[in-house]
This record gives C-alpha cells, structure tokens and sequence, in this order.
C-alpha cells in the first residue's frame, strides 16, 4: 500500500478549478490551458498560496503525521480549507517531500508555525501529466519519469528535477484524477 494515504489525505480537501470537472464544485487553483496533446498539457496558473510541511519519509505514518501538522495549523487558525483542491506532494530536487493544501484567494491565514510554512508561488507554467489509479510517492515518480520522456527533457536523473504529484479524489473514491507537475522553468 506504497504511501496511498497520499490521498487520504485528500478526504480533508476537495476542489473547483476554472470549470475543470476533477475540481467537482471545489475551489482549485485557477489556469488556462495552453497547449493539449495525447501525452501532457501546458497550463499556466495564476499565483496562488499554499500551506505546506515537509514530510519526513514515504512511510503512511509519515504522511499522516504531516497530515496532522497540516490540519491542526488550519484549525488553530479558524480556517477553512475543506473545499479546496488539490492536495500536492513537492518532491524537491534535493530529494525532500512537502505536504501542501491549495490556499482559496482572499483567505486570511495566521502566521506560519514552526512545522507548516506558507508558501506563495507567482504566475507559474507547468507541464502537467494526467494519470489514474490510487496516487502514491512511487505513482508520481513513474508519472513525472514518462512525463519527462515526452518533453524529451535531457535529465540524466528524475531527482534532479523538482515535480508535484496533485490528487483530486477523497482516497476512497472509486476512480482518481492524479497530476504530475513539472515546472517550465526547471533545469535538469
């Protein structure tokens, strides 16, 4: 069961993306669709804001600590972010792991703590990979390894690019929309 708590950890959130029909009435981060083929689309996001935690191994308990540290800093501020898609896990390029919540705009958040930092990102491109099944760490890397291959990236080796895994689906959903993320500004 190769860290499929991933996306129970999506029970806690739920999304709309600019009428994409994976966001199912949730709040999701807002992008256009600039390019679509067979393999992967182009979006371009607006800025938006998250809240995140590193995750210290790939274990389930590992996740749900994370977890945890997430939905005690959304309760201890009086926030609400249960309907708010997606849930990523940011593999750095130096090999950590995040946690992070989709933030809706306007949202007044407190200060950060000591484990969960807030997280701005600008205007961003990203290549984006759909894929199905239950999501896990192992599930990502696949995904951004085949992703990278379509873009005919020259990268000797996957962790040496930064990528996010996106889950849109309660864990217990029967049929899952799963992203891989690569920004377009990353180097190899």
């Amino acid at each position: 069961m190769e860290t499929a708590v991933v996306l129970l950890l999506s029970v806690l959130l739920v999304s709309s993306c600019s009428g994409e029909d994976f966001c199912k009435g949730k709040t999701c981060p807002a992008f256009t669709v600039i390019e679509r083929n067979q393999n992967y689309e182009i979006h371009q996001f607006v800025p938006t804001t998250w809240i995140r935690t590193k995750v210290a191994g790939t274990s389930d308990s590992d996740f749900l600590d994370a977890n945890g540290r997430l939905k005690s800093f959304v309760k201890n501020g009086e926030i609400s972010l249960d309907n708010t898609w997606p849930v990523l896990i940011n593999h750095t390029k130096d090999n950590h792991l995040w946690l992070c919540w989709f933030v809706p705009p306007n949202t007044q958040l407190s200060a950060a703590s000591s484990s969960v930092e807030i997280f701005h990102l600008p205007s961003s491109t990203f290549y984006v990979r759909n894929f199905g099944g239950i999501p896990s760490v192992q599930s990502g890397k696949s995904n951004a390894a085949k992703l990278l291959s379509d873009l005919e990236r020259i990268c000797s080796n996957l962790d040496s690019v930064e990528y996010s895994g996106a889950g849109y689906d309660s864990f217990w959903a029967l049929k899952h929309h799963n992203e891989v993320w690569i920004n377009q500004d990353s180097s190899c």
